[in-house]
């Protein structure tokens, strides 16, 4: 059987109406399934956008974009440092890619 990709948009409607469901009286194992989603799968939107609305789901992508480009600034001023330039020390590159690293968790 083929996987489906849902949207960003269609995650948070199916999150919606398993909650409602819930709310009537269904356990979540039946909601999903009237969702026509996985428990699993449920469970891991949840932690990812449970009470997340459009709005803040785009503050959330436009920080992700954020991030990648900053990792692919500190990599190359890290790869400059290996090759010679003398630009980062590997500590500070250390530091900097763990500091994103912390930014990326949030």
């Amino acid at each position: 059987m083929a996987r489906k990709r849902y949207g960003e948009d269609d995650i948070l409607r199916l999150i919606r109406e398993v909650e409602v469901h819930c709310s009537r009286g269904m356990d979540v194992v039946s909601a999903c399934r009237a969702a026509s989603v996985s428990d699993k799968t449920y469970y891991g939107w949840r932690r990812k956008y449970g009470g997340m609305n459009r709005a803040r789901l785009s503050e959330m992508k436009s920080l992700e974009k954020e991030n990648q480009r900053l990792k692919k600034i500190v990599a190359d001023l890290d790869r400059a440092s290996n090759q010679g330039g003398g630009l980062l020390s590997p500590k500070v590159a250390t530091n900097a890619a763990m500091f994103l690293g912390r930014l990326m968790r949030r």
